[in-house]
């Protein structure tokens, strides 16, 4: 005739717990979320040139801070690739063992990183020193072969 509605003690603590747990949870992705809403980004102001001066055989450049870079060689061609540098666009040429060497420093993806291209008809031996804020890049003669 008349059963017991009353709640078992040992389930009604488990889903307390259960509860308490499914709570946790939810607060800890809502967490992540509105950490992912309004996380500030860190704000790399890119460094400047300060100097560029053309010499006999390479380029001398001088930085704000010290620079990142990426060194590519082609043949004929050597691309640096300077990571947060903000530079004017600039050209210029030297003779390097009578032949021509063209030279083109220009501001590439939206101002956060800048390349500097040597482009020859002849084969560039480069030899680049990093000398903390400055680099000096210089190349090789072929009449030293």
């Amino acid at each position: 005739m008349g059963e017991d509605y009353s709640p078992n003690p040992e389930d009604r603590k488990k889903w307390q717990r259960t509860f308490f747990y499914s709570l946790c949870a939810l607060g800890f992705l809502v967490g992540l979320m509105f950490g992912r809403l309004f996380k500030t980004e860190a704000i790399v102001e890119p460094a400047r040139l300060v100097e560029l001066q053309q010499h006999s055989n390479g380029l001398y450049l001088c930085f704000e801070q010290e620079p990142r870079y990426e060194a590519m060689l082609d043949g004929g061609n050597y691309l640096i690739t300077f990571e947060q540098l903000q530079v004017e666009p600039q050209r210029g040429s030297f003779l390097l063992s009578e032949r021509q060497v063209n030279w083109r420093l220009e501001q590439q993806n939206k101002g956060s990183e800048a390349r500097l291209w040597f482009v020859s008809l002849q084969q560039l031996k480069p030899r680049l020193l990093d000398k903390g804020k400055c680099v000096q890049i210089d190349f090789a003669s072929e009449q030293g072969e």
